[in-house]
């Protein structure tokens, strides 16, 4: 006799440095946000004129149906970067329909194995390595840090994370547990389906790494939600999917703000889990109807965290420690330490 335990695996796709997402207004509504003049006189690259500004999904870059746009600025001179497709509903159903039927009729999940889905994860890292410099810029001039961090930890560090989810791949292993005569009993990690996942819009690159990265790696199939404030650097990333070998419909990523977008997203029937990084206001929002529509959620919202001394270190030096965090990216990270 034969006894079966299932667990499915639950990707933790976040990380403890990604950021709230309603620190800042969104630059789309905020007109007085756009009208405020820059104090320097500083030169900016364009955005390239093949530049991706549309929906991915199921490998294609695709226009909203109801062709509405919203405008993306450069927060350095508040000039428009580019008018980005806004999804609305339809839109959203049309993306997780794609990631529901690559999911359970595709190849992702199905025929190819954790080694195969690896080997998709390490392309498209080497992919990102190469093009790190577009990457980079594009993470500069829509969401307003410096082209230097950009180079130096952004780009850099998206490439980094995929290959570290792309060696667990083959690696989510159940186990064996002895149990007594007559029962076999084990344990065997099964993906959970179709993830939708949120990012904000401080770490967009690294947020979109880490959101996508372990949920591909344990078999799951992808619906993002960018950041209204900064879509263009993870439409720069999807531009690499296809090449990178995965199948159509296992990555697909919207673009809109929360009520127009992440709403139809989070309460769509066909979405299994759901990943949020942001703020408590809308995590409580989001954690209810999960809870309602009974799906696995995962959420990382804001907070302030303390700055603990520890015995036998210089007090100057935690002192510069912390004030050196709490500094970090103009004091716009969930984990800075803030008391």
């Amino acid at each position: 006799m034969f006894r079966s335990i299932r667990t499915a695996v639950r990707s933790r796709i976040a990380l403890p440095s990604a950021n709230r997402v309603l620190m800042r207004r969104s630059l789309a509504t905020d007109s007085s946000y756009v009208k405020r003049q820059p104090s320097t006189e500083a030169k900016f690259p364009a955005f390239p004129n093949n530049g991706k500004t549309q929906h991915f999904i199921n490998n294609q870059f695709v226009e909203s149906k109801s062709g509405k746009t919203f405008a993306t600025y450069n927060p350095g001179n508040r000039q428009v970067l580019a008018q980005v497709s806004e999804a609305q509903t339809e839109d959203v159903d049309t993306a997780v329909k794609a990631a529901h039927n690559a999911f359970y009729t595709g190849p992702w999940n199905r025929q190819m194995s954790g080694r195969d889905r690896g080997a998709c994860l390490y392309r498209l890292a080497e992919l990102l390595e190469k093009d790190r410099e577009q990457l980079a810029v594009l993470e500069a001039l829509n969401n307003g840090k410096t082209l230097s961090q950009a180079m130096s930890v952004d780009a850099p560090a998206c490439a980094v994370m995929m290959k570290y989810w792309a060696g667990w791949a083959d690696k989510l292993t159940g186990q064996t547990i002895p149990i007594g005569h007559p029962f076999f009993c084990y344990t065997n990690h099964e993906a959970v389906g179709v993830v939708a996942a949120i990012v904000p819009w401080t770490l967009p690159l690294i947020a979109v790494a880490a959101k996508i990265g372990p949920a591909l790696a344990a078999g799951n199939t992808v619906v993002l939600k960018t950041a209204e404030q900064t879509p263009l650097s993870a439409l720069r990333l999807a531009s690499f999917i296809e090449q990178a070998g995965f199948p159509p419909g296992v990555v697909n990523i919207v673009n809109g703000d929360g009520r127009t977008t992440g709403v139809p997203l989070v309460a769509h029937p066909l979405i299994d889990k759901v990943s949020f990084t942001g703020s408590v206001e809308v995590g409580k929002q989001i954690a209810a109807e999960c809870a309602r529509m009974v799906k696995r959620v995962t959420l990382e919202l804001g907070g302030k965290n303390p700055v603990i001394v520890c015995d036998g270190m210089c007090g100057l030096s935690g002192c510069r420690a912390g004030l050196s965090d709490v500094m970090m990216h103009s004091w716009e990270l969930i984990r800075r330490c803030a008391r």
